[in-house]
């Protein structure tokens, strides 16, 4: 996760690690999705990503499918889930 939350980071990953998600402040290539929070993203206009999506680009780059996804994208996907 990465970037400002709407919902605050914490909460955002409480509700992921309570549908089963594993949340990692760091990204490695391991890592199958980047979540960005929505306040930050206005900013993408511009080409100003931060340092974990510059990171997640590279690692996209080399052949690792690392999934970025905005903080809405996500929300909605959760509350599709019971």
């Amino acid at each position: 996760m990465t970037g400002d939350f709407v919902k605050g980071k914490e909460a955002v990953s409480e509700e992921l690690l309570a549908k089963g998600a594993m949340v990692n402040d760091t990204l490695t290539m391991k890592v199958n999705y980047l979540v960005v929070g929505s306040k930050g993203i206005e900013a993408w206009k511009y080409g100003n990503y931060d340092g974990k999506v510059a990171k997640a680009k590279e690692y996209n780059a080399k052949g690792k499918d690392i999934k970025i996804v905005s903080e809405k994208a996500l929300t909605e996907a959760l509350s599709k889930i019971s």
